[in-house]
């Protein structure tokens, strides 16, 4: 048995078994084998353990799907959610940036009795915003208005790179896709009609002179979405303005 010297005691043991039950030439070959199994086992194992130290020395492990989230400076979100992203990229942000969920909301959307209001969620109670609408009273409005006080609350902040996040994507595709032909076109629709919500339109256009802003649906299952909502139906409450 002078071969298997040096080895663990699991294999020892192995070893002292099979010769109790059989002293032949092929248990000594499989007593040997079975310790060189478990040899090439433990220093697979010290490869893959030193494998691992190493990347989470220099922090190049990657985390799951399940485990990432979004940037500290964004409020929670329950679960993750869908994106669609226009204007420009993260890579452009400076430091000076902000995040903020907008909604509009219209009880009785589109009957005589509606009342519409709109929130503003920048995750600050400072700046969180719940207003009603004036004028005639819609979701589209609202949510219209809803950016506009977005945009000139970044503004007052001094925050040049915005993030505005909604779960309406008429909005955002109006703003990234559609302003500009109907600007060439005088604010008329391919159909000969006139744009919907012309005044607003022009209104957050002007708005976003001299900022630069990011526009981003985002599915409402987000806190800050549901936050801003609620916002925007507590505004809907309110007496309308003079």
């Amino acid at each position: 048995m002078s071969r298997v010297k040096e080895v663990s005691p699991l294999c020892q043991t192995l070893v002292s078994m099979l010769a109790d039950l059989d002293d032949s030439e092929e248990s000594k070959e499989f007593s040997t084998l079975a310790c060189n199994v478990e040899n090439d086992l433990a220093k697979l194992t010290t490869s893959v353990k030193l494998a691992i130290d190493s990347k989470l020395l220099t922090g190049t492990t990657k985390r799951k799907a399940s485990d990432s989230s979004e940037d500290a400076s964004e409020p929670p979100e329950k679960k993750k959610c869908v994106e669609e992203e226009g204007g420009f990229t993260e890579k452009k942000l400076a430091h000076d940036y902000g995040v903020v969920f907008i909604y509009g909301s219209c009880l009785n959307n589109g009957k005589p009795d509606a009342s519409a209001g709109f929130g503003v969620y920048w995750g600050d109670r400072e700046m969180n915003t719940s207003e009603r609408l004036g004028g005639k009273q819609t979701n589209n409005r609202a949510v219209l208005y809803a950016a506009i006080r977005a945009v000139e609350q970044a503004k007052a902040k001094k925050i040049s790179n915005l993030i505005i996040k909604t779960n309406n994507l008429n909005l955002i595709q109006s703003i990234t896709k559609w302003l500009e032909g109907w600007k060439k076109k005088n604010w008329m629709k391919s159909s000969g009609e006139e744009v919907t919500n012309k005044e607003e339109l022009q209104e957050l256009d002007k708005k976003l002179e001299g900022i630069n802003v990011k526009w981003v649906h985002v599915d409402k299952c987000c806190a800050g979405i549901e936050a801003a909502e609620q916002l925007a139906k507590k505004g809907g409450e309110l007496p309308l303005p003079e």
